[in-house]
């Protein structure tokens, strides 16, 4: 299926049309007006001539151009169209071919205008914060290059400027403030709690904890399996499990959490070939 994409602006449209493969076909420029719309269905049919099925997309579903571009159909196209989605009730195409037929509202030039202002006003108002946010950033980034463990946890798959700085803030530098990886399991929520009462043994999800961690350690566990294989391995293994997705997540992040302690107690950089070696050593060593 090939692809129309539409750039939708107060006096005219810029086009592209993409092949199934996604390269670009054409690209054009047509005045926003009934004309032009009729020109670049034109060229646009013209190149795609041999293709059965054509899938337009614009940034807005309210504007005259996509009321010209459905008008194109005909009316058997769009009971195939109904057919396809399944929507059988007769009251339902009714209301469907009902609100085909109706032009839309006019709208009011001083409504433009207001609306215009509005834009330009967010725009020079975005234009400040981003500034500011680069700013921020910058001075973070300066901060955060004085601190060794900050290059640590970079090392690591998923982990960009804002998530190493929340682990280097969470963690801290001290080596004696945590002992084991399972204290840090603990305090970021990724591992569960055990209820015991006699000859009677629970596991529940973990509340008491440091939840801004562990939403931040289930979006590294999400970006990681992007580039290492064995954490993308791991989360399917859970879901074949029975798991849901974010309890998978959550079991990833959990596993993450004892390389992130290893690497920041031994003060080493990760590596992905030395983990897979552990691994495997740690594997052999397991009696049959």
């Amino acid at each position: 299926m090939w692809s129309l994409g539409i750039d939708w602006a107060e006096k005219h449209l810029d086009f592209c049309l993409l092949s199934e493969s996604g390269n670009v076909i054409q690209r054009g420029r047509v005045d926003n007006k009934e004309d032009g719309w009729a020109q670049m269905l034109s060229d646009v049919l013209k190149s795609a001539s041999d293709n059965e099925h054509l899938m337009a997309a614009i940034e807005s579903p309210h504007q005259l151009v996509v009321e010209y571009l459905m008008a194109r159909k005909t009316e058997a196209q769009w009971e195939a169209f109904l057919n396809e989605k399944h929507v059988y009730h007769p009251k339902a195409r009714e209301r469907f071919f009902s609100a085909m037929k109706q032009k839309p509202m006019p709208i009011d030039n001083d409504v433009i205008s207001a609306k215009s202002l509005l834009a330009q006003t967010l725009v020079s108002q975005l234009s400040s914060l981003i500034e500011a946010l680069n700013l921020y950033q910058e001075r973070i980034e300066a901060i955060l290059c004085d601190f060794d463990d900050f290059d640590r946890f970079k090392s690591l798959p998923g982990v960009f400027l804002i998530l190493g700085a929340k682990l280097l803030v969470a963690i801290g530098t001290c080596r004696l403030r945590f002992a084991t990886a399972a204290e840090l399991q603990s305090l970021f929520g990724t591992a569960p709690y055990t209820k015991s009462s006699g000859q009677n043994r629970s596991v529940h999800f973990r509340r008491a904890c440091h939840k801004s961690m562990r939403t931040a350690l289930h979006q590294m566990a999400l970006a990681s399996m992007r580039t290492s294989a064995w954490a993308k391995a791991y989360f399917a293994k859970k879901r074949k499990e029975g798991k849901s997705g974010a309890h998978a997540l959550r079991c990833l992040a959990n596993l993450w959490l004892k390389v992130i302690f290893a690497i920041w107690k031994n003060e080493t950089q990760y590596k992905e070939s030395e983990h897979l070696a552990a691994v495997a050593r740690h594997q052999l060593s397991q009696p049959i």
